[in-house]
């Protein structure tokens, strides 16, 4: 459960397995098909002689042929033949059903019902159904409406506990959950672990289906028989800020404790680095001064993991700086004894008291064992370290503060306005089209809205400025609204986009009731002064303008991208070929990927073009791309001033260089349409940073991603010069000896020289042949100046002596104080690495 709760679910013999789905054993199922008294058809594995010729064995392989490719006409023609055959099993213990629905065939699993297939057959040990199948394979609705309308059992489970809402849930199929709910699905119901299906949406980032679930009854607060966790705990540790700010909004309890090593949520988010996790939290009233069973505080996990710039926000809500954990180890010393330079100047310069001694020393003298010569001056340095004042290299809320102020300033300016939601909610009302900015105050009136409120929608945004602080912290949002112009004249005349804008804004929570209020709009045609201008509106048009990139880049806004073009529009030009949308896609793709929502492309619901109804983390991903890439794209694009090409590659490469090298984590984590395309795409961009050394990126996570052995050697070999990287998270991927090898060579040549965390987590691939290049990688660690590693390598692929060796390895390469180097996690469900002094 510590990686994510990824839901078992099997994959089909006759396909390549999901990209995105989890390696699970085969289940067995067998039979002929009797019913069971609770009305579940169970199987008894086909007994010697079954088939009674040849010929009927041969007919039996091109029935589950027929199921797999979906040939109907053959499924009808064989089990009128042989009636046998609709429960009958190949080899895998599939029956034709299951092999159907995982290949997404809608009319064969129709037709293999209404010929009396067993709607509700169960593997004899997973006991998975078809159902859940399909819906593990991503079916369509109408495949679960087929099952439905033949008498599925939606609250059937498998051997572990699992119902097809728990599947849907964990793995995001919003529109799926919505309509077993629909059907009366439990969403209450437990795994053999005790886990709701609100946890597997929790554990992998489902926001929207997290919400759906609680508007459904389920309750946030459930534990976890194994150890105690809600739904909060793999939020606050994965860093899901969508899933957390949820949770805390419908009063999840935030200091609940792990049964087996009292970790909290807060604790979770600080050992994992998850800054804003540990702000939301705060804000929540998380207690800064829990602990684990080893008397560990966040202060203590945060500085012995590197992470700085959690260490201001822990120290202002009051954690105490040199509280000592069961080892007489301060947080200071903890820094000091990992080689943590940035936090031991971090916790200088917040007051941490180095002149504290335990049985090992003071923290200069624990750094100067461990040969931490830098660590040493720092601390015989402290005086002036205060007197330089600040918290040394980073501070998660001042950094957000400082890059907040670019927005910010366009809103002060008047360069831009920002309408409040709620404007564009009574213009949809009203059936009227948005007006441009100068006309918007008097279009309201006629409307009947009254000038008291007209004008403090108007200066709304303002005082939100105002206040202090980022949106994030200061309980606000900004949407950007992406989009094409359907009209030269106006760019929404029959209000589609505005439609489109209301509609999907309102499927959030913080888009909800009183928060709406705060909700402010940048919408080009009604936010930046349009033509006519006068010399002053001229003056602040052309500032906006220059400085776009910064609404639609910055970690600060929403962006909503409404890419349909309806049928009729005077400019029908599709999105994705026009050329200043291509820029503002590209800018959008440096952004976290959950503040980028794909719009519908129609407003028809019924309309299969309108797309599926989808969770953030299964929208198509944008990924950014080197200068030189974003040339060759945009020059096949259609502009209306062709002039324009040139000028928008200038702002694109200006843009990279000044954006990207303040970029620190990248995250693509259980992203399922993450292809071997976008990894090549942002492997370009890595290599053009390099060279331009602007790079400055601390963690790259990739957790789940179906990714190949092959893209992610390459993506290791472009990693290895990042002199700043220190967390790259490979959890549940492919990676196999390729890039073990690559990870390998790139630390002999130097490479990964920051490196503290890798997390190879259910890699299942990493066997024992992957062993001799992980141990040579592990024995160069040491040859760096920072030699602590903390390497997750639970449920991988080596053998119990392949593990024991790795064990026997790690434990070989000691510090000073005779504790290993190397923190060897081999458990689900570890977070702390065990720091022996």
């Amino acid at each position: 459960m510590g990686c994510g709760g990824s839901v078992p679910v099997r994959a089909n013999s006759t396909s390549a397995p999901l990209e995105n789905e989890p390696p699970v054993s085969a289940p067995n199922i067998d039979g002929t098909g009797k019913e069971s008294d609770n009305g579940v058809a169970e199987q008894n594995r086909n007994p010697p002689g079954f088939w009674s010729t040849l010929a009927e064995a041969w007919a039996c392989d091109d029935w589950f042929s027929a199921a797999a490719e979906g040939e109907v006409d053959k499924l009808k023609r064989l089990a009128a033949q042989h009636p046998a055959f609709l429960d009958s099993l190949n080899e895998d213990d599939e029956s034709a059903l299951f092999i159907a629905a995982g290949e997404g065939h809608v009319e064969c699993v129709r037709e293999l019902l209404r010929l009396g297939a067993s709607v509700n057959l169960v593997q004899k040990e997973d006991r998975v159904t078809a159902l859940m199948q399909a819906i593990a394979r991503e079916c369509s609705i109408e495949m679960i409406e087929v099952f439905l309308e033949f008498g599925a059992d939606i609250r059937l489970a498998s051997a572990e506990g699992y119902t097809p809402l728990h599947v849907a849930a964990g793995l995001g199929h919003l529109e799926s959950a919505l309509l077993l709910l629909q059907e009366g699905a439990d969403v209450g119901a437990l795994n053999e672990d005790g886990c709701a299906p609100v946890f597997y949406a929790a554990c992998n980032g489902h926001s929207e289906l997290v919400a759906c679930l609680f508007e459904a009854g389920a309750d946030l607060n459930v534990k976890s028989r194994v150890d105690g966790q809600t739904a909060i705990f793999p939020a606050a540790s994965n860093g899901f800020v969508e899933v957390l700010a949820f949770l805390l909004h419908a009063k999840a309890e935030v200091d609940l404790q792990c049964r087996t090593t009292k970790m909290t949520p807060l604790l979770n988010a600080a050992v994992n680095g998850k800054p804003a996790s540990v702000a939301l939290l705060i804000r929540a009233g998380a207690d800064v001064n829990a602990c684990t069973d080893e008397k560990s505080t966040a202060l203590h996990l945060a500085a012995a993991n590197g992470f700085p710039e959690i260490l201001p926000l822990l120290a202002r809500a009051g954690a105490r700086l040199d509280v000592t954990d069961s080892d007489d180890l301060t947080p200071l010393m903890r820094a000091a004894l990992m080689g943590q330079e940035a936090c031991v100047r971090a916790l200088v310069r917040l007051g941490a008291d180095a002149g504290i001694r335990c049985p090992a020393g003071s923290a200069a003298e624990i750094a100067f064992r461990e040969g931490y010569q830098r660590v040493v001056g720092i601390l015989e340095w402290k005086e002036e370290e205060k007197e330089m004042g600040g918290e040394g290299d980073g501070d998660w809320e001042k950094d957000c503060l400082s890059s907040w102020q670019d927005v910010k300033s366009l809103i002060m300016s008047g360069a831009v306005l920002l309408w409040p939601l709620t404007v564009f909610r009574f213009l949809s009302e009203k059936n009227h089209p948005i007006p441009r900015r100068q006309d918007m105050p008097r279009v309201l009136e006629s409307l009947g809205m009254d000038k008291d409120e007209i004008y403090e929608n108007e200066n709304a945004a303002k005082r939100c400025g105002e206040e202090g602080q980022f949106p994030f912290m200061g309980d606000f949002t900004v949407v950007c609204l992406s989009y094409g112009w359907l009209d030269s004249s106006h760019p929404d005349p029959d209000r589609f986009h505005l439609q489109q804008l209301v509609n999907e804004t309102g499927r959030f929570w913080w888009a909800e009731g009183e928060h709406s209020a705060r909700v402010f709009v940048f919408w080009d045609f009604a936010s930046l002064s349009q033509k006519p201008r006068t010399p002053e509106e001229d003056k602040l048009f052309s500032s906006a303008l220059q400085r776009l990139d910064v609404l639609y880049s910055s970690v600060h806004t929403r962006v909503f991208r409404s890419t349909g073009v309806p049928e009729g529009s005077l400019n029908s030009r599709p999105y994705d070929k026009r050329g200043w949308p291509t820029l503002e896609t590209f800018v959008t793709a440096f952004k976290p990927h959950y503040l980028v929502h794909q719009m519908p492309v129609t407003l028809d619901p019924s309309n299969r073009e309108r797309g599926r109804l989808s969770t953030l983390m299964q929208q198509t991903v944008i990924t950014p791309v080197a200068p030189k890439e974003f040339d060759r794209i945009v020059e096949a694009k259609t502009f209306t001033n062709g002039a324009d090409v040139e000028p928008v590659k200038n702002l694109y490469r200006s843009f990279v260089l000044r954006t990207a090298g303040t970029i620190r984590h990248i995250s693509y984590s259980l992203r399922s349409c993450f292809k071997e395309s976008d990894c090549r795409n942002l492997i370009g961009l890595f290599k053009f940073l390099i060279s331009e050394k602007q790079i400055s990126v601390e963690s790259v996570e990739l957790m789940g991603t179906p990714l190949s052995d092959r893209r992610l050697m390459q993506l290791v070999e472009a990693l290895g010069p990042v002199e700043s990287l220190k967390n790259l998270n490979l959890c549940r991927t492919q990676a196999s000896r390729g890039t073990m090898q690559s990870l390998r060579k790139a630390i002999k040549a130097g490479g990964f020289a920051s490196l503290r965390t890798l997390n190879l987590t259910s890699c299942d691939e990493l066997d024992d042949n992957c062993l001799g290049d992980l141990i040579s990688f592990l024995e160069f660690t040491q040859q760096r100046e920072v030699k602590p590693l903390t390497l997750s390598i639970p449920d991988a692929g080596f053998s119990e002596e392949g593990f024991a060796v790795i064990r026997r390895k790690a434990q070989s390469l000691t510090d000073s104080f005779g504790a290993s180097n190397i923190f060897l996690l081999t458990e689900l469900g570890e977070f702390v690495p065990n720091l022996e002094s």
